[in-house]
C-alpha cells in the first residue's frame, strides 16, 4: 500500500511510540497546507503520521495578528496543519530530524505563549474471546440492583475517542451516532476492535435477547471519533482534535481508553475546554502495574480510572497512581468488531464501565461537575486504596458528599521520546531468520539461521531472489474462545507484496521448501526452529522444543492467488513453483490436540490510496492473510516462509527484469502479525531491506532429483563453459523423496550435466540433460528420476532330466533363460536385480 497510507505509517512506524495496553494500525493520506494557506477554523480529520515528520504544538500569545502569526511560521518553520481557535493553538508537522530545533525556535519567539512535542498515545485492553454468561462485573457494581428500579428519562452522548466502533454490530444497532475521525478513513468501522469493544461495554443495547448488557442501560448514544491508528496507537495531536470536535458536537461523557506517561500542556487546554462545555471526561491509567502519573488520566478534570479484579483487589497490571476511582477490569466481556463478543483485561474496559456510569448520571439531570461527585463519592473500597470502586446503584440513588478534584501531577521534565510498553498476559515471539550473520553473534556463516526480531540487512543476511525467508511465531497462554467457535482461532497477518511497483513476497511456502529454495541457490540452511534466540520469557524455548517435538500438530494449505499483477498472472507463477516443490503448507504446533481443518485466505489491499484490483499493485500493496484453526492449545508454535520474488531469470516463477524482490531501494519489505482472535498482537513486524536480496550472480543450473524406494549419495558432473561437480544426498524408503541443489554463477552458454547413477538403484529417464543459459541471471533446470534397486531370487528344480528353462517378468525386468543339467533332481538358483 502507499507510503502515505495511514496504515503503513501507523503499522512500521520506527519513532518510538507512547505505551497503550495494546497496539493496531491504520492510516489515511497525509494532507497539510502551508503556512500561507488560510487557517483551518475547526479540528479537520486530514492528517495521518509519517515516518519522516511529526506533529508539534504552538500556542501564540493572546491579542497576536494572523499576520504575525503566519509571519513566525514562515521564519520558524513547519507546515500548519490544524488550528483550535478555542485554545490559540496551532498544531504543525515539522521534519522528525529538525524538530528539538524548530520547538526551541518557537520556545524563543515573542509571539508564542509556548510551544511542545506531541506524543504518542495508546490504548488500554485486549480483546479475548469468553463467554457471556460470564459478564461478572455488573452485579459487582451493583447494576443489577439499578437495572429496571432507577429510571433513566434523560439522555446523554459518549464520545468514545478510540480505533473507530463498528457499527454494524447487532448489540450496537441504534446507538450510534455520526462521528467523526482524524486519523483518516469513516469514524463507524474499527480495524483494530478495541473501540468496538470500548462501545459495548459502556453502552450495549439491553434486554434485546443478544450479547452483552451495556453499564448505560438507557438514555445513551455512542459517537465514534476515531484519534488511534489500526495498532492502536496514535498522536496527542489527534486527540486534542477529537476531544475538541466532541466537546462542540454535543458529547456529554469523553471516553479516553488511552495512557501516556508524558503530560500534554495541549491536552490539558483541550480536556478544560470541554469540562467547561459541560462533559464528563475519563480515562484509563493504563497496564504497566505502575505507581507512576499517566496521562490523560492523572490531568485535571478528568477521572483516571484503575482496574480491579472479582476480589476487589487492584489487578496486577493496573497503574495506580493516576487513579480516582477504580473498576472491574480482568476478563470483562465486550462486543468484537464483525459481530462477535469476547473477554480483555485492562484498565481500559474499566474506564469503559464508568463512561457507561457517567452517561446514566448525566441522561438523569446532573451536571458534570455533580456527575463527578457522585462517581467519585459513592464508591464501595479498595483495600489499601485511597480510591474506591464504582458503584452503580449507590451513584444514582445517594447523594454523595462533594470530593475533591485531584490535583494534575506537575508536568515531567523533558526527557527522550518515550516508548510504550503493550500490558497483556500473551507472551508472543516473532522472528526472522537471518541466515549470514557476523559476529558478535554467536550463530554465524552462510545458511546458519540466527532468529532474529529486528531488520534483515547485508550484516546479518545474504538472500537470493527465489529463496524463502523463514518466519517463527510462538504464542504462549493463547486465550480461550467460544464464539463462533469453541477454541476456534483466527490469526491475520500481511506481507509486502509490492513496494514501488517491485515484486517483494508474492506467496507463502513451509519450511522444507524453504529448504530446498536456499539449496537451489548453493545455500545449505539449517534451521534450528526452537532457537536458542527465543522468549522471553526462559521458559519459552522448552516451551517450543516440547510440541514441536509432540503429536499435536495440523499443516494448512497455502492457497493459490487469483490476482492479476500489473506483470501478469499470480497464479501461473505458483503453478510453475508447485511444479518443482509441490504444493505449498504452513504447520501448526500446539500443546493440545487439532480438530477439524486448519484454513488459510488471501486478499490483496493496495491501501486506501487506490481500489484494489487487477492490476493495482502499481505503488505498494499488501496481502492480507487469515489463519483459522481449532484447539484447546494455550502454546502455539507457526512456521511459515515469505517468498522472495524473482525478477527477470526467464523462468515460469519470474515477474520480469527489474521487478524483482532485489530491485527496491529504501524502505524495506514486511511480514506483520496483525490480530489473534481480533485482539492487536502490538508491534510484530520482521522486515528485509532490498539490499540483502540479491539476484542469482549470472546465471545458474537448478538440479532436482526424485529419488524412489531407498536414499544414497548421487553424483552429477557439469561441462560447458563452466565445470563442476554436485553430490546430493537423501531419500525415502516410502514415498518419493525430492532433493535439490544447484551449480550457480554461470555465464551464458550451453551446458551438459550428466549423473553417476549409484550401483543400488536405476535411473528413470535420462541421465544426461542439456541446456543453454542466455541472458542476465537465466536459470535452467535439469531433473533426474532413480529408481532403488531390488533383488528376485529365482529357484528351479528338475527332477529326472535337464533342459532350458525360460522365465519372464514384468517391473522392466523381462526375460531370461535357466539352464539345468540333466540326471536326478537337480536345484539351481540365481539371482536378477529389478526395481523396488
Amino acid at each position: 500500500m502507499g507510503d502515505l497510507s495511514l496504515r503503513s505509517a501507523a503499522r512500521w512506524t520506527t519513532r518510538a511510540l507512547l505505551l497503550v495496553l495494546f497496539n493496531f494500525i491504520s492510516a489515511a493520506p497525509m494532507a497539510v497546507v502551508s503556512a500561507q494557506d488560510s487557517a483551518v477554523t475547526s479540528p479537520t480529520p486530514t492528517v495521518a503520521s509519517t515516518d519522516d515528520t511529526v506533529p508539534i504544538f504552538v500556542k501564540f500569545r493572546s491579542g497576536t495578528a494572523p499576520s504575525e502569526i503566519d509571519a513566525a511560521m514562515k521564519t520558524t518553520g513547519g507546515l500548519a496543519v490544524r488550528e483550535h481557535t478555542q485554545l490559540r493553538l496551532h498544531v504543525l508537522r515539522v521534519p522528525a530530524v529538525a524538530k528539538e530545533a524548530i520547538l526551541a525556535g518557537y520556545k524563543k519567539h515573542p509571539a508564542v505563549e509556548w510551544a511542545e512535542a506531541a506524543h504518542r498515545v495508546t490504548q488500554a485492553g485486549s480483546p479475548n474471546d469468553p463467554l457471556y454468561a460470564q459478564q461478572w462485573a455488573l452485579p459487582k457494581i451493583s447494576w443489577d440492583k439499578a437495572y429496571g428500579v432507577v429510571p433513566i428519562l434523560g439522555s446523554a452522548k459518549i464520545a468514545v475517542l478510540d480505533t473507530g466502533i463498528d457499527a454494524t454490530h447487532p448489540d450496537l444497532l441504534g446507538r450510534v451516532s455520526p462521528g467523526q475521525s482524524f486519523v483518516g478513513g469513516l469514524p463507524d468501522i474499527d480495524s483494530n476492535g478495541h473501540g468496538t469493544a470500548m462501545a459495548g461495554i459502556a453502552a450495549a443495547n439491553v434486554n434485546n435477547m443478544i450479547g452483552i448488557a451495556g453499564v448505560a442501560y438507557a438514555g445513551a448514544s455512542l459517537s465514534s471519533v476515531r484519534v488511534l491508528g489500526a495498532d492502536g496507537s496514535g498522536w496527542d495531536s489527534d486527540v486534542v482534535s477529537g476531544v475538541l470536535w466532541a466537546a462542540d458536537n454535543g458529547a456529554k461523557v469523553i471516553l479516553m481508553g488511552f495512557s501516556s506517561p508524558d503530560f500534554s500542556s495541549s491536552l490539558q487546554d483541550a480536556v478544560n475546554y470541554a469540562w467547561s462545555k459541560g462533559a464528563v471526561l475519563v480515562a484509563a491509567t493504563g497496564n504497566d502495574g505502575s505507581t507512576a502519573p499517566t496521562y490523560p488520566a492523572g490531568m485535571a478534570n478528568v477521572i483516571g480510572v484503575a482496574a480491579t479484579n472479582q476480589n476487589d483487589a487492584v489487578a496486577a497490571n493496573s497503574n495506580t497512581f493516576s487513579a480516582a476511582v477504580a473498576a472491574p477490569g480482568v476478563s470483562i466481556q465486550a462486543t468484537q468488531r464483525g459481530g462477535g463478543y469476547g473477554a480483555i483485561t485492562g484498565t481500559s474496559p474499566s474506564a469503559a464501565e464508568t463512561a457507561g456510569l457517567a452517561a446514566l448520571l448525566v441522561a438523569s439531570g446532573k451536571s458534570n461537575g455533580d456527575a463527578a461527585t457522585q462517581i467519585r463519592g459513592t464508591t464501595d473500597p479498595v483495600p489499601g486504596k485511597t480510591f474506591g470502586r464504582i458503584n452503580v446503584y449507590k451513584a444514582l440513588t445517594t447523594a454523595a458528599t462533594p470530593q475533591p478534584t485531584p490535583l494534575p501531577t506537575p508536568t515531567p521534565t523533558p526527557g527522550p521520546t518515550p516508548t510504550y510498553r503493550v500490558g497483556v498476559s500473551l507472551n508472543k515471539d516473532f522472528r526472522q531468520c537471518a541466515e549470514n550473520d557476523q559476529p558478535p553473534s554467536t550463530i554465524t556463516g552462510l545458511g546458519n539461521c540466527h532468529w532474529i526480531s529486528n531488520i534483515l540487512q547485508t550484516t546479518n543476511s545474504k538472500y537470493f531472489e527465489g529463496m524463502s525467508v523463514p518466519q517463527r511465531t510462538i504464542l504462549i497462554n493463547v486465550p480461550a474462545t467460544t464464539t463462533p467457535t469453541p477454541n476456534g482461532h483466527t490469526l491475520t497477518f500481511h506481507v509486502s507484496f509490492t513496494k514501488g511497483g517491485k515484486h517483494g513476497y508474492d506467496w507463502l511456502v513451509s519450511y522444507d521448501q524453504a529448504v530446498s529454495d536456499a539449496a537451489a541457490n548453493g545455500i545449505t540452511m539449517a534451521l534450528n526452529p526452537c532457537g536458542p534466540e527465543i522468549g522471553p520469557p526462559p521458559s519459552m524455548a522448552t516451551d517450543c522444543s516440547t510440541i514441536r517435538g509432540g503429536s499435536n500438530f495440523i499443516t494448512a494449505a497455502v492457497p493459490s492467488d487469483p490476482f492479476v499483477s500489473k506483470d501478469g498472472s499470480t497464479s501461473s507463477r505458483i503453478a510453475a513453483y508447485e511444479a518443482l516443490r509441490g504444493p505449498r503448507t504452513i504447520k501448526i504446533y500446539g500443546d493440545a490436540a487439532f480438530t477439524g481443518t486448519a484454513t488459510l485466505t488471501l486478499v490483496h489491499d493496495c491501501g486506501s490510496n487506490c481500489v484494489s484490483g487487477p492490476g493495482s499493485d502499481t505503488a505498494d500493496s499488501d496481502i492480507d492473510y487469515t489463519l483459522t484453526w481449532t484447539s484447546a492449545s494455550t502454546k502455539i508454535l507457526i512456521e511459515m516462509a515469505g517468498h522472495l520474488a524473482v525478477g527477470g531469470d526467464g523462468t515460469g516463477v519470474s515477474w520480469g527484469a527489474g521487478l524483482g524482490s532485489s530491485s527496491i531501494s529504501g524502505g524495506s519489505y514486511h511480514f506483520s502479525l496483525d490480530l489473534l482472535d481480533q485482539g492487536s498482537l502490538g508491534n510484530l513486524d520482521n522486515q528485509i531491506q532490498g539490499a540483502a536480496i540479491a539476484a542469482p550472480t549470472n546465471g545458474r543450473i537448478v538440479v532436482t532429483k526424485q529419488v524412489r524406494g531407498g536414499s544414497g549419495s548421487f553424483s552429477f558432473d557439469l561441462s560447458g563453459p563452466s565445470t563442476g561437480s554436485l553430490t546430493l544426498s537423501g531419500g525415502s524408503t516410502g514415498a518419493t523423496a525430492t532433493l535439490t541443489g544447484s551449480f550457480a554463477g554461470l555465464a551464458n552458454g550451453t551446458f551438459t550435466v550428466s549423473e553417476t547413477v549409484p550401483s543400488s538403484f536405476v535411473p528413470v529417464g535420462p541421465t544426461v540433460c542439456s541446456t543453454v543459459l542466455a541472458g542476465g541471471n537465466a536459470m535452467a533446470t535439469c531433473a533426474f528420476t532413480n529408481q532403488a534397486i531390488a533383488r528376485l531370487t529365482v529357484s528351479k528344480q528338475t527332477n529326472g532330466g535337464g533342459g532350458s528353462f525360460t522365465f519372464s517378468a514384468g517391473g522392466g525386468i523381462g526375460t531370461f533363460t535357466l539352464v539345468m543339467p540333466t540326471g536326478g533332481v537337480t536345484t539351481t538358483a540365481f539371482t536378477v536385480s529389478v526395481p523396488a
